[in-house]
Parts: C-alpha cells; sequence; structure tokens
C-alpha cells in the first residue's frame, strides 16, 4: 500500500482506468527489476535506483489498469540497454516481449502512437527532443490525459512553466517509502 499520501491517492483514482505513462529510464528499471532485482544496481542505466524503488514502481504500477508507452519510448528502451552481456540481452527481451503481448496477470501495456512528423511541428521538440516532447502532447488536452512516471527532471520542469492546464505533483513526496521518493515526477492534466 502506498504510504498515505492524500493527493497521489487522489491521482491515482482520477487515472486508474486511462493509465500511467512510463518514460524509458523508469521502463527499463520496470524491465531489469523483473529480469533479476539484484541486478538493478549493477546495471549502468539502472544503478542510479535500488531494488526498492523497482518494489514502489511495481506497487504504484498494480494501480493502474494501463501502462501507457509511446513507439519513441520503446525505441530508447531498446536503445539504452546496448552495452549488456548477449545472454542477460536476451533475457531482458523476452521480459520486454512478454510484457508487450500482454498475458493475463502480467501488466498490459498500452502502445499509443502520435506521428514523429506531427510532433517536431510543436515548439516543445526543440528543447525537449523527440520522446519527451511525445509524451507531453500524449498528455495535452488535445492528447489523453495520463497521470506519468518520468525520472527526468526536464519535462516535469517544462510543464510547471508553462501556464496551461498542467497539474504538477511534489517530485519530493515520498512513495513507497522515503528510498523512492526521488523515483516520481508526476504530472497530470487538470480539468477545466
Amino acid at each position: 500500500m502506498i504510504s498515505g499520501e492524500q493527493p497521489l491517492l487522489t491521482l491515482i483514482r482520477r487515472y486508474r482506468q486511462a493509465g500511467i505513462l512510463v518514460d524509458a529510464n523508469v521502463l527499463i528499471l520496470l524491465f531489469i527489476g523483473i529480469l533479476d532485482r539484484s541486478y538493478i544496481e549493477r546495471f549502468e542505466r539502472t544503478k542510479s535506483y535500488t531494488p526498492e524503488d523497482f518494489g514502489a514502481l511495481v506497487q504504484i504500477l498494480q494501480y493502474f489498469q494501463r501502462i501507457i508507452v509511446t513507439p519513441h519510448i520503446l525505441t530508447e528502451v531498446s536503445n539504452l540497454v546496448g552495452r549488456m552481456h548477449h545472454d542477460r540481452r536476451y533475457a531482458y527481451f523476452q521480459v520486454v516481449r512478454s510484457l508487450l503481448i500482454t498475458t493475463p496477470g502480467q501488466f498490459i501495456v498500452d502502445e499509443q502512437y502520435r506521428p514523429a512528423k506531427l510532433i517536431v511541428l510543436e515548439p516543445e521538440f526543440y528543447r525537449l527532443g523527440l520522446t519527451d516532447a511525445g509524451i507531453i502532447h500524449c498528455h495535452s488536452p488535445r492528447g489523453l490525459g495520463h497521470l506519468a512516471v518520468h525520472y527526468d527532471t526536464e519535462v516535469p520542469s517544462f510543464l510547471a512553466s508553462r501556464r496551461g492546464p498542467w497539474r504538477i505533483g511534489d517530485q519530493d513526496r515520498a512513495v513507497g517509502g522515503a528510498a523512492s521518493g526521488r523515483l516520481l515526477n508526476r504530472h497530470a492534466p487538470t480539468d477545466r
């Protein structure tokens, strides 16, 4: 159970059915943790996390009916594990494959697509790049309105600087224990 953070619980209830968008670094944590929790602190892309962060992430994701990803996020997830040893890399991609081909009892991963040719027309593309601009527009009022788990501070900082219809959660709020408070930067559109 998530420690009694009422604002977070309110967001979870509000976005439970819509789903939660997970960025590449956090998605890699999920996949590596499913593969081998003990590898989290040894793998280059996840060594800033702990097994407790993974546990908190799983705990939070279980509240949502779907994990939302974009093709751009999945491309980063694939490319960022390039230095993994061949045998472990094969096992890692088996985890990725099994979650994308959803079986009962596992997380449902829902890939949502917005063409790059439209994302690059957005002004945010120049500041954030393709993947993160795509995340923002997956969240926009024109988009789908999901809650997001994003490790990088650039996207939440960008959203906080906008005067538009965005609601930014506290980045330092503890979720599932003090060690995992740094795991989540939450942002969600407000209703207008």
